[in-house]
């Protein structure tokens, strides 16, 4: 699920802190921090990775938190 080479994907990294609204048309992997709204086709929340906002995806695996809202239309891994 986190082929992060991929065109169209987004990777945030561990102590990366990003501000704002992301539309990713593939894949999102979050170890940093997203403080914003965040839209993807799949989304890969990593143990240390933190999303404070809206989450919309339809695949979420998910290690790490989502702090406001979560929403996955086929599938949600609580790790």
């Amino acid at each position: 699920m986190a082929d992060v080479e991929k065109t169209g994907c987004l990777y945030v990294g561990e102590g990366v802190t990003l501000k704002g609204n992301f539309n990713v048309p593939d894949i999102a992997t979050i170890s940093g921090t997203i403080e914003g709204d965040l839209v993807a086709k799949q989304v890969l929340i990593e143990s240390g990775g933190v999303v404070r906002g809206k989450l919309s995806a339809e695949m979420v695996d998910l290690r790490g938190e989502v702090v406001e809202h979560l929403t996955a239309t086929r599938s949600l891994i609580i790790r």
